[in-house]
């Protein structure tokens, strides 16, 4: 699987798989199957409903009949032949009435679908990366896109041929201009995100080492509290003694004197 200029692993896969998506289903016999089949909307007790033409034969004998459009005075009109033959009618048209782009075959509507596209990309992504595992390479490739694997980048956007024979004229295509603007902004998003977590790991480091030092504080005034308590007993005893030891001491000083 080649890249082209300008093109992810991711946006090449989608090239392939949407070269995949319209293709015809084949019937047991290796035939094509029908993409869209013609469907038809028939008419019976004021109830229209789409019928195939193989549909129809079966529903015909039920009383439903095909609409065909009648001249009714200067206008046309869808009707029914058994009422525009009643009221005596001219045809206007040798074609039905028929629903605008038919009806499409139920396994290429599944293949169309977005789901389908979900799934294949899927499995193609899971078989990418089986493949650069087995071979010893460390990138991957994800079918997601960024906003479903949550990242904040903005994707690129389609180049094309055109714009992509444009530059290698030397002519600025806009496209590409706008994913080399994109590149530049994610690769600046990248960075300014590397340094925010720079910042967090410190303050992840720092914050164990502020509760270390605030942890020996408290440790330190729990000891320092102790100490005064004690200190404060032993001046209260001094005092009661002191006290105690007062009208002595005052009646020494005055034999003394």
């Amino acid at each position: 699987m080649l890249l082209q200029r300008g093109q992810t692993i991711p946006q090449r896969i989608s090239a392939v798989i949407v070269c995949a998506v319209g293709r015809r289903p084949l019937n047991p016999d290796g035939t094509w199957q029908y993409k869209t089949e013609k469907e038809y909307l028939c008419f019976r007790n004021n109830e229209e409903c789409g019928f195939t033409a193989a549909e129809f034969k079966e529903s015909q004998a039920d009383g439903w009949e095909k609409q065909y459009p009648y001249k009714v005075g200067r206008k046309k009109e869808y009707m029914v032949p058994s009422e525009a033959e009643a009221k005596g009618y001219q045809r206007a048209s040798k074609y039905p009435k028929s629903t605008k782009y038919g009806r499409q075959n139920p396994i290429s509507e599944r293949w169309n679908s977005e789901e389908q596209l979900v799934l294949w990309r899927e499995a193609w992504a899971n078989a990418v990366n089986h493949s650069l595992e087995r071979y010893g390479f460390d990138e991957r490739v994800d079918h997601r896109s960024f906003a479903e694997q949550g990242r904040d980048e903005q994707p690129t956007i389609h180049e094309g041929v055109a714009a992509r024979a444009l530059e290698k004229k030397g002519i600025v295509s806009d496209r590409c201009e706008l994913n080399r603007q994109i590149r530049r902004d994610n690769a600046l998003l990248r960075e300014i995100k590397a340094q925010v977590k720079k910042l967090l790991d410190a303050v992840k480091n720092t914050i164990p080492a502020l509760a270390e030092a605030m942890e020996s504080v408290r440790e330190k005034m729990i000891i320092f509290k102790y100490q005064l308590g004690y200190i404060l007993t032993g001046k209260r005893r001094l005092t009661k003694s002191l006290d105690v030891m007062k009208p002595e001491l005052e009646r020494y000083t005055r034999i003394a004197g």
